[in-house]
């Protein structure tokens, strides 16, 4: 009766710690899985922040200031880099995005990785790429209206 007990009481023990692992395992994975995907939309947010309605109504005002060929170069030169964000580097973001995705949806996690950091430096550059070209139309406008309004 004792061996019988003391049997039941080790397959109970075996049962419950493998329960244990198990559960364990899945609430390990599907944390990593919210983590992952959580990350993906936040670069697929950051991206499409890149080109912002700012951008647009900044080179708008420029055109409307256009009385020189000094500042038509300056906006063609503008109006350049901002297509080549728009039309070049997005889509290409856009493209690895997708790539990203099959990745995750594989759950090839160890392949994902490397892949994140690498979208998410080309986001930051492309950032501070629109940032800068941001700031460089708003010196313009911001010096350019006062002298015309003055005139």
């Amino acid at each position: 009766m004792n061996e019988s007990i003391v049997t039941l009481l080790i397959v109970t023990f075996i049962l419950i710690s493998l329960g244990a692992m198990i559960t364990t395992i899945v609430l390990i994975k599907h944390h990593q899985k919210k983590k992952y995907q959580n990350i993906i939309t936040d670069l697929e947010r950051d991206k499409n922040l890149i080109v912002s309605a700012s951008i647009l109504s900044e080179l708008k005002k420029i055109d409307s200031l256009i009385n020189n060929e000094v500042i038509k170069d300056l906006y063609n030169d503008f109006l350049t880099r901002f297509n080549e964000i728009k039309d070049v580097e997005l889509p290409k973001i856009t493209d690895e995005l997708i790539e990203l995705e099959n990745i995750f949806d594989q759950k090839l996690y160890k392949e994902l990785e490397p892949k994140l950091a690498k979208i998410e430096l080309e986001i930051y550059y492309i950032k501070n790429k629109a940032r800068f070209l941001l700031n460089e139309i708003k010196d313009i406008t911001f010096c350019a209206l006062p002298r015309i309004i003055l005139t």
